[in-house]
């Protein structure tokens, strides 16, 4: 605004939109995994919402029960970070050390 200079009306309009995400499965079976080695699953994160959806925030809202894990800090998923656009589709590896 300037001091002393007019005033104007401006109409404004917009939209907004929910993120809308799934995972390709609610359970992750991770078997028996010998100490020495890493076992790996692949699993699918979509984006079916109009807005990109970053994580590792976007991880943390499925909320993940790892209570039946002895070890949970073993459990790593790549990649750890990004954004995923619109209709876009990611395979994503999950990881279990043994």
């Amino acid at each position: 605004m300037v001091d002393g200079g007019p005033e104007y009306e401006v109409a404004l309009k917009g939209t907004a939109a929910p993120c809308k995400f799934s995972l390709d499965r609610t359970e992750l079976d991770f078997g028996d995994i010998p100490f020495t080695e890493v076992g790996e699953t692949e699993l699918y994160l979509s984006n079916k919402g109009q807005v990109p959806a970053g994580w590792p925030s976007l991880m943390a809202s499925f909320n993940f029960n790892l209570s039946g894990v002895s070890r949970p800090f073993v459990v790593d998923v790549v990649p750890s970070n990004g954004v995923l656009k619109p209709e876009e589709r990611l395979k994503a590896t999950e990881r279990r050390h043994g």
